[in-house]
């Protein structure tokens, strides 16, 4: 271990602090958290004998600590450790070298992704980048690259960590939310001017419920710090408020429709230790209902694109396929060893992408149930069948 951390390990990277093994205990488990506890034990060496060299010199308490370990811990997995069942081959790597990817969001149309990264080497230390997809001539698909864009992001906010961004469906706006000082901020922008249409400021911490209603409408969750709020981007008012009921913990945020094809308002929620969806209508703002779901946090959510199926990502690190009348249809216990961080179904809702904590990704398929309804009908036919047979040897005739 020791000659592999000489190698592979930047020396910042050794101000680990061993106070936050119990938090990373809880997003790996087995055989991973003796080999965690032995590089903690190793940082906490390495970082003993930079001190003796350097006198004077003070081990930070740092909350990059967290992100370091996992950081540390992926990179493990890269070198050999027992990984998940999930994508073990890609089309293309980049590497950001001492720069984390915090938050990424793909833009709708083929432009590519926005990508907000935190600089671990230094404190609160933040940017955005634009990355575009790098087509081949040749359409193979493990020829896919990316590159970075020419295109400057400094009208975004800088001010903070962006816990969430994402973008409209019609490809114009994103909504970016972050943690600054010594408020939160919310701000969304015109893409194609990059003008600033509309910026907020909290005092509570915005999670990652954004939603676009449309293109002049945005859906904001606050957590446990307030309701859902519904905001109109062109009059910057706010045109519904979305209270919670007595217990509840409002989570991720995303427009749907029913089965009816109207439009409805999907809002994660916790309530005690049980995990529901509730759902609102998008004319009236009322509460439609709810229906938990899960006993587990729930660490990701998204819906498909056609509104038929849901996905639920807990910190457990398992996936949960939900259809649209909230009955559950697969269940993947243990998906990954972490937590689920991201959820994203294909276009045709035939799979499902996750990604973990562990720094793992995986490919979900999702079952077909279109059968399920002809083989009930074939059960019920038997029986009735074989009640028929029934009396029919009670009367003689067969």
């Amino acid at each position: 271990m020791a000659e592999w951390l000489e190698k592979n390990v930047r020396e910042e990277e050794y101000v680990v602090m061993k106070a936050e093994a119990g938090v990373v205990e809880e997003v790996v488990n087995g055989r991973a958290i003796g080999l965690v506890d032995e590089l903690f034990l190793e940082c906490d060496h390495q970082w003993e004998k930079k001190k003796k060299k350097k006198k004077g010199s003070k081990e930070t308490r740092s909350r990059r600590a967290y992100w370091e370990c996992l950081a540390l811990y992926g990179k493990l997995r890269t070198k050999g450790w027992p990984s998940t069942s999930g994508l073990t081959d890609w089309c293309f790597r980049m590497g950001t070298d001492a720069e984390v990817p915090y938050r990424m969001a793909v833009h709708p149309g083929e432009t590519g992704f926005f990508a907000h990264f935190q600089r671990v080497a230094v404190v609160s230390s933040f940017r955005w980048t634009v990355f575009e997809w790098d087509f081949p001539e040749r359409k193979e698909s493990h020829k896919l690259a990316l590159k970075s864009s020419e295109k400057k992001l400094s009208q975004l906010v800088e001010d903070g960590l962006q816990l969430a961004v994402a973008f409209n469906a019609r490809r114009f706006n994103a909504s970016t939310g972050g943690r600054g000082v010594p408020t939160c901020r919310l701000a969304v922008y015109d893409l194609r001017q990059f003008n600033v249409l509309m910026t907020l400021g909290y005092r509570m911490l915005v999670k990652e419920g954004f939603a676009f209603q449309s293109r002049w409408k945005v859906s904001v969750s606050l957590g446990n710090s307030g309701p859902c709020r519904v905001w109109d981007l062109i009059s910057s008012t706010a045109v519904a408020h979305l209270p919670r009921e007595d217990g509840e913990v409002f989570g991720f945020c995303r427009f749907s429709q029913s089965t009816d094809n109207s439009q409805i308002l999907l809002i994660t929620a916790m309530h005690g230790d049980q995990g529901k969806i509730v759902s609102w209508n998008t004319l009236s703002w009322k509460r439609l209902g709810s229906k938990k779901v899960v006993r587990d946090p729930i660490s990701a959510f998204h819906v498909a694109t056609d509104g038929k199926l849901f996905a639920i990502g807990t910190v457990e690190g398992n996936i949960m396929i939900l259809n649209s009348d909230m009955q559950v249809q697969t269940i993947v216990k243990k998906a990954h060893l972490g937590i689920v961080t991201a959820l994203t179904f294909s276009q045709d809702s035939r799979a499902l992408m996750s990604a973990s904590f562990d720094s793992s990704a995986r490919v979900t398929l999702i079952e077909s149930r279109k059968s399920s309804g002809l083989s009930m009908l074939l059960v019920v036919l038997v029986i009735i069948l074989a009640i028929l047979v029934y009396f029919m040897k009670l009367k003689g005739v067969l």
